[in-house]
């Protein structure tokens, strides 16, 4: 470096009084030039990153609020169904007609089941009863008189991952009868969460308590998905939101599918679920790049 300088030292006295004068002229101009250019593309740079969180923070926000929203739609419908007369006078046949009707209204749920007290299905709209689920955390919790959002189980008539959502059943007594539930498919909430997507590569992703995957972002049911934050444990998964609230509410990290990318959550209150929204690097800064001609 020194030599270098003596080299720029020896080049700037050889010149003549005029070209001192000038090289002095320029280097006058260059440099305040490039430092107030470099400060430009810094704030450009501050300012692309911030204006791309924002929007990551503010699309992971709202659609954290349809989910609960969602969420509570299905807890209410659940609700109607337990406190009709059928149910309280436990008359199956009224019952049965009740569920069928109210699932060709609807096109959130798969099927409903009514469950009696015992823990064996009495109704199943969409194949044979007698199934004992009396084991089933969701029955557990009707028996305490709890209303229960599952995360991904696999349905034991239909084979698939489902989610359930149930709701104890009381007599006019007050007496426990048993449950109604209402299987909703994977494809619904993936449905839901599409809703919502924000630039080329932004993505949400649904997680359940223990970290299962319950959306696969934008690609179909047949294919894998296409990144994700992927959590092997639900300790693996706390430590990855210590990470994120750490670092201001949006971490750098790599996903599953190796992308580099920047992510944000929001906690489902209700059933403990996770909604992660992601962005990769480069599509955060593009912007920027195009700014500044790169």
């Amino acid at each position: 470096m020194k030599r270098w300088l003596q080299c720029l030292r020896v080049l700037f006295n050889r010149q003549s009084l005029s070209a001192q004068w000038m090289m002095a002229s320029i280097a006058f101009v260059l440099v305040p030039s490039m430092i107030i250019m470099a400060f430009y593309i810094g704030d450009e740079y501050q300012q692309t990153r911030s204006e791309n969180f924002y929007q990551l923070n503010t699309t992971v926000t709202v659609q954290q609020q349809a989910v609960e929203e969602w969420v509570q739609e299905r807890n209410l419908d659940l609700y109607r169904l337990t406190n009709s007369p059928a149910a309280k006078d436990v008359n199956l046949a009224n019952l049965e007609s009740l569920l069928q009707v109210f699932l060709k209204g609807q096109q959130d749920y798969q099927a409903f089941v009514y469950i009696n007290k015992e823990g064996l299905t009495a109704i199943d709209t969409s194949g044979p009863t007698g199934l004992d689920l009396k084991d089933r955390e969701y029955f557990k919790a009707a028996q305490e008189g709890r209303s229960f959002v599952t995360g991904t189980i696999i349905g034991r008539s239909s084979g698939k991952p489902i989610i359930i959502i149930s709701a104890p059943v009381f007599d006019s007594n007050h007496e426990f009868q048993g449950a109604i539930f209402g299987s909703v498919s994977l494809q619904r909430l993936e449905w839901l969460t599409k809703q919502f997507n924000f630039r080329d590569t932004g993505e949400l992703y649904l997680f359940d308590s223990n970290g299962k995957l319950l959306t696969r972002g934008s690609t179909d049911e047949t294919s894998a998905p296409r990144g994700g934050a992927s959590f092997s444990s639900v300790e693996e998964l706390e430590q990855w939101e210590e990470y994120i609230a750490e670092a201001g509410g949006v971490g750098r990290y790599r996903n599953s599918a190796g992308r580099e990318v920047y992510g944000s959550y929001k906690q489902i209150a209700t059933p403990g679920w996770i909604l992660v929204g992601e962005i990769d690097e480069y599509q955060v800064f593009l912007p920027f790049y195009s700014k500044i001609g790169y």
